[in-house]
């Protein structure tokens, strides 16, 4: 305040104890209110996250993702080839992606996303959305153990043998464990 009791310029208009007066409000906001309200409309990433985001922009280098925060994420184009595969074509303006955070930020300022990298959380994704639509979900068998199989559906994934309605569970005796076994084997290489 000056010596007449105006506010210096440059100077916020408070009350002397960390509060603001905005004008037309009857109540002055404490300084850590307005920063907690701010927090929640910023996003805070971290590396290895993995984030939704828009393409906003298609340069020959790279695409700018948003993801929400105050300048956009870099995905470089040689990760156009996977995404142009799980598109069916090339991606447009206006495309929704899963990305990975590989760095919070580039010397240029813009986080660093990787397409390729947030494929399992694609997957998982997916996968979760055919279980709730009823779907059913098919995989090709990779290989098999005495528990179950291993199939890839877009990832690896366990199938225990208690959800193999194929193979007889029965196997106190090694001969009936064998038996078990060379059932598994057997599915190998088919799709379930």
């Amino acid at each position: 305040m000056d010596d007449q009791g105006r506010p210096r310029l440059g100077a916020a208009a408070g009350d002397g104890r960390g509060r603001i007066n905005v004008p037309g409000d009857d109540e002055p906001e404490s300084m850590q209110a307005l920063l907690d309200a701010r927090e929640g409309a910023v996003r805070d990433i971290r590396r290895g996250m993995v984030v939704d985001g828009v393409i906003v922009r298609i340069d020959p280098e790279e695409l700018l993702v948003d993801i929400g925060l105050k300048s956009e994420g870099v995905v470089p184009n040689r990760e156009l080839s996977t995404i142009v595969e799980d598109f069916g074509r090339r991606p447009e303006v206006g495309d929704e992606l899963v990305v990975f955070v590989v760095a919070t930020e580039s010397p240029e300022g813009h986080p660093i996303l990787s397409y390729k990298r947030a494929g399992s959380e694609r997957f998982w994704r997916r996968a979760q959305m055919q279980v709730q639509n009823g779907e059913v979900i098919e995989a090709r068998v990779l290989e098999a153990n005495k528990g179950g199989v291993v199939v890839d559906f877009g990832s690896r994934a366990f199938v225990p043998i208690s959800q193999l309605s194929s193979v007889a569970r029965v196997g106190e005796t090694e001969e009936e464990q064998a038996v078990i076994e060379q059932q598994l084997q057997g599915l190998v290489g088919t799709m379930l």
